[in-house]
């Protein structure tokens, strides 16, 4: 072996080692556990949010963003932007965090959304799903199916559900649909109880692509009935905002984050009830 040969092997054998050192490689995409920095974040956001004293508010803030995937500088534009207005109480994320479900894309985003300064909550997105991505959302976040009640005011009291409706990524077995059905049933029974009910998914109930006539009927007709004031969404890249059903219920449909704005969603509890979205560009 000449010299020159061998000098370049040794070089190529210290240049592995030192982005190995710096841990420039992963072992695998694939790769599940994060060594335990992010864990039910569900639940500790929630505890967050309802143990917090709201009953002198009259109304109360929330912002809704979606769609964030790769694009980590305008995502902590949006966090940064929101952080600044102290009037927003909590944030809800439509789904797809992620572009390809993976662990690194989960650690990105995560740290990106825990520089909030209010809880915040979120739904597994279609990319979300790939790979490991599953595993990854419940062991960072919790259940893909969940809810909260917020009260407000003196007398005030909201329900907020959280729905995963990736019907193309999630095959369930029949045991399991039960145990879907049974909790859809049960979080949606008394709807009536509450002021009005808050519904996050991430496909519409319009994306052909995802639902069929029947599913679709089934889903839109579920919110119709059970008193939900707003249904939010991503998925699709474009906004939208309307009684797209023409049943009283209103739809807010997310634009992807590349296109740096968000809304903020201000629900009015006094007499002269309503919700009032707007788009903020930043």
């Amino acid at each position: 072996m000449s010299k020159s040969l061998g000098l370049s092997i040794t070089l190529l054998f210290v240049i592995f080692f030192f982005l190995y050192g710096c841990n420039v490689f992963e072992y695998s995409p694939y790769e599940t556990e994060d060594g335990n920095t992010y864990q039910d974040l569900v639940l500790t956001n929630i505890s967050r949010l309802t143990n917090a004293d709201n009953s002198i508010r009259e109304s109360f803030k929330f912002a809704f963003l979606t769609d964030t995937h790769a694009d980590y500088d305008e995502f902590a534009g949006a966090v940064k932007s929101i952080n600044n207005n102290t009037e927003i109480m909590f944030v809800i994320h439509g789904g797809d965090l992620t572009d390809y479900g993976l662990l690194k894309e989960y650690e990105w985003s995560t740290e990106i959304l825990s520089r909030l300064q209010v809880p915040f909550f979120t739904v597994i997105g279609n990319h979300d799903c790939l790979a490991n991505g599953k595993h990854v959302y419940h062991t960072m976040f919790g259940e893909t199916f969940y809810s909260f009640v917020l009260k407000v005011g003196e007398a005030k009291k909201y329900k907020f559900l959280f729905l995963n409706d990736n019907t193309l990524e999630y095959e369930y077995k029949e045991l399991e649909i039960e145990e879907l059905e049974s909790w859809i049933d049960e979080e949606f029974t008394n709807s009536d109880e509450y002021d009005g009910l808050f519904v996050t998914a991430h496909v519409t109930p319009f994306s052909d692509y995802y639902f069929t006539d029947q599913l679709e009927e089934d889903f839109s007709s579920l919110l119709a009935v059970n008193n939900v004031l707003l249904a939010m969404f991503g998925h699709d890249h474009h906004f939208y905002c309307g009684e797209y059903y023409n049943d009283g219920v209103m739809y807010l449909r997310g634009e992807d984050i590349f296109d740096r704005n968000y809304c903020i969603v201000t629900v009015y509890t006094g007499e002269n009830e309503k919700i009032q979205i707007d788009r903020v560009y930043y």
